[in-house]
């Protein structure tokens, strides 16, 4: 049988009600039998967010680790502006999200993380503003996203970063161009691309930020190495990873503080579909086949993207270093750890 729990959306820029959200396609399939009633499901225990979209809509839900149950948290209808982003700060009920032409958005949960209070819009944005990736520190105080500067986006624009402070209800911008050099004939001004922005594993004691860029004026090579950054900016980003030759997915994650082992940095190049695993100084550790990993909560499991066969992609949850490696799902997009 399936078990389906119902969560009550809070939408910003939209009305909705309370609808039902399918677990993760391809789990809890069977059926009841013997002509009596069904067994009560189990306590719901979320355990992993990620996007879906149905006929209608984009949703943002929650599922429990053995993927037969879940629940839809946010979703945007189609016909207008889409749900593009978000990141959980389960330990202190945080909920950020984004929505594309709208804002940036944080609201947070009281006993079930399904039903979230009315969101506030930390930040307007407009045109091609639709950060896909954000980040809670690991304090949960503050929330970091990346937007371009100049209409246009993608791999190789210039981006500024800007961080939610969650208890001063303030936004700042984290400037890298003091850093950047001039190039007129490309028409680049101490511009940096910056993408898949996170907050360091240690930002407690370094204050750090990593990141996939580069400064655009060409001064480092390519726009898809790895960098460290401390905010208050007396210090210029550190390149720990080049990555010449690579085009690195902007979907990268980092361990989890809690979590046992030494801190790692995990991240794809698109043309082979190469995880690649390496320390906060930027020494490999391993690589696999797979794509948009995150580690789990006590850093021990990872969960992936990774192709069957043509054009079907899959979602696994394996041990850190790819082993005993298992389907969880072949719906959804993006997923990440609800990291209580």
């Amino acid at each position: 049988m399936k078990y389906y729990i119902f969560g009550a959306a809070v939408l910003a820029a939209c009305g909705a009600a309370a609808l039902v959200a399918a677990p993760p396609e391809g789990k809890g399939g069977g059926k009841g039998g013997g002509g009596g009633e069904d067994p009560p499901a189990e306590p719901f225990v979320p355990a992993i967010a990620y996007f879906d979209s149905t006929s209608t809509a984009k949703q943002l839900r929650l599922a429990n680790r053995a993927g037969d149950q879940a629940c839809m948290v946010v979703e945007t209808p189609d016909g207008g502006p889409k749900l593009r982003g978000f990141t959980y700060h389960a330990a202190s009920k945080q909920l950020a999200y984004s929505i594309s032409e709208t804002g940036i958005y944080v609201t947070s949960w009281g006993s079930d993380p399904c039903k979230v209070d009315a969101p506030t819009q930390v930040r307007a944005l407009s045109g091609g503003d639709h950060p896909e990736v954000m980040d809670f520190s690991p304090d949960g105080r503050y929330v970091v996203w990346t937007e371009p500067i100049h209409e246009y986006t993608g791999f190789g624009s210039a981006y500024l970063i800007y961080i939610y402070d969650t208890q001063e209800a303030t936004v700042f911008e984290v400037s890298l161009l003091q850093w950047g050099g001039v190039r007129e004939e490309w028409g680049v001004d101490r511009e940096w691309s910056v993408a898949g922005i996170r907050f360091s594993p240690d930002f407690a004691t370094s204050n750090e930020l990593i990141f996939v860029g580069g400064p655009l004026d060409g001064s480092q090579g390519a726009y898809t190495s790895l960098f460290r950054y401390d905010i208050s900016g007396n210090s210029p980003p550190l390149k720990i990873y080049d990555g010449a030759g690579m085009s690195f997915d902007q979907f990268i994650s980092v361990t989890n503080p809690e979590g046992a082992g030494s801190h790692r940095v995990a991240f794809t190049d698109n043309e082979t579909k190469i995880l690649v695993q390496v320390t906060l100084a930027g020494d490999e550790v391993i690589r696999f086949d797979a794509r948009e990993p995150a580690y789990s909560c006590d850093n021990t499991e990872i969960i992936y993207q990774a192709f069957l066969r043509k054009n079907r992609n899959s979602w696994f949850i394996a041990d850190v270093d790819g082993t005993n490696a298992e389907r969880w799902s072949s719906a959804g997009r993006w997923f990440d750890w609800f990291c209580p």
